[in-house]
């Protein structure tokens, strides 16, 4: 099952901060944002590993009130799809499975 978590951006950091269901943050540099198969998905890099060169997909979603977070991707064919794409658009980016 996916994890679900809430997030604030901040713009000028070009930081997204993911707070879980306990309450941890955590701080991610927005790398790319891509609209593919109907999803809004965020391609970030853990603040801390930039280095690293490591990235992850998190899909935006919304809950019955419209208000959006995030969903990490469990299904290995929706994140070979999303690399797949990434790859055809030319982003430079390996996602981490």
């Amino acid at each position: 099952m996916s994890e679900k978590g809430i997030f604030n951006v901040d713009v000028e950091r070009g930081l997204l901060i993911l707070e879980d269901e306990d309450g941890n943050e955590e701080k991610f540099i927005i790398e790319d944002e891509i609209e593919f198969d109907g999803k809004r998905y965020l391609i970030l890099c853990h603040e801390e590993e930039t280095d690293l060169g490591e990235y992850i997909a998190l899909r935006v979603e919304k809950d019955e009130n419209g208000e959006e977070f995030m969903m990490t991707i469990e299904d290995d064919d929706e994140l070979n799809r999303l690399q797949e794409e990434l790859d055809k658009l030319d982003v430079d980016v390996d996602l981490e499975e």
